[in-house]
């Protein structure tokens, strides 16, 4: 596979992450985060798992550190619920903004390398500004989500496998069972919520992280959450298409900031590989 290539997969991965908090808020009212983050995390892992076949998950322990396999899950599942109270609390437009925006950052962080210590406190100040211009309240899930989504990349990068995507998916969807079991809410067996349910375990994410995973062999982690901006411009097209949403001037200039905070960590200067 090409780096062009690698590239448009994660670019395709971004538009059907997109379409999972549309998709959330357009099912019946009255499903908690964590029901959803189980339906993505369980039945989507499930879905990948018959794609990829028992061989191909069992090369997913060989060569690995089960540390790494444990992390990459704790961080998959603490990345959904946050996704979705994000979704609850703040809307799908402002979820998949300020997550994607603080992704690069997170992953910079953790990384330890890259943009430098001036284009990190200019990114850090645009998100700061979005963050301080949106009207909307809940902004806190929307960070946390985007911090976990980049602990998340740089654990998955690393190991190079889709299996192991698979099995942090697995992982993290058992690790929830409890919580999501306790109170299974009825307004999810209903047609709509099924319908949901269905479009979001095998679009938003199985065949989403197969895109995802394939392409991050051949794309670093930070240059693949670059990429991912390409999901809260989505998400507004989407939100805006399918749900009716109206984006106001604040809104835009909120959106446009959001944009820019990564932009300012890795659009390189001329002549430079980012």
């Amino acid at each position: 596979m090409n780096r062009s290539f690698a590239d448009l997969r994660i670019a395709a991965s971004a538009v059907l992450f997109a379409s999972v908090g549309v998709a959330a808020d357009a099912a019946p009212p009255g499903i908690p985060a964590v029901a959803w983050a189980e339906v993505r995390m369980l039945a989507g892992g499930l879905v990948l798992a018959l794609a990829i076949g028992p061989r191909g998950l069992a090369g997913a322990a060989r060569g690995r550190a089960p540390w790494r396999l444990a992390l990459a899950a704790l961080a998959m599942a603490l990345f959904q619920w946050t996704f979705f109270v994000a979704v609850e609390r703040a809307g799908a437009v402002d979820a998949a903004l300020f997550s994607t925006a603080c992704a690069p950052l997170a992953a910079r962080l953790v990384e330890r390398h890259g943009a430098g210590w001036p284009r990190t406190a200019g990114a850090s100040a645009l998100l700061a500004a979005a963050c301080a211009l949106s009207p909307s309240g809940g902004l806190a899930p929307c960070l946390l989500a985007g911090a976990w989504y980049a602990a998340y990349t740089v654990l998955a990068a690393s190991d190079h496998g889709l299996a192991a995507t698979c099995a942090a998916l697995l992982g993290s969807g058992v690790a929830l069972m409890p919580s999501s079991l306790a109170s299974p809410p009825a307004a999810l067996l209903s047609a709509t919520g099924i319908a949901a349910a269905a479009y979001i375990a095998v679009a938003g994410t199985a065949l989403a992280y197969w895109l995802y995973a394939t392409g991050l062999r051949q794309v670093a982690p930070a240059r693949a959450l670059s990429i991912q901006l390409l999901q809260p411009l989505a998400t507004m097209a989407l939100a805006a298409g399918f749900a009716g949403a109206a984006i106001d001037a604040r809104g835009a200039l909120v959106a446009f900031l959001c944009v820019a905070s990564p932009a300012a960590l890795f659009i390189p200067p001329r002549g430079v590989n980012p």
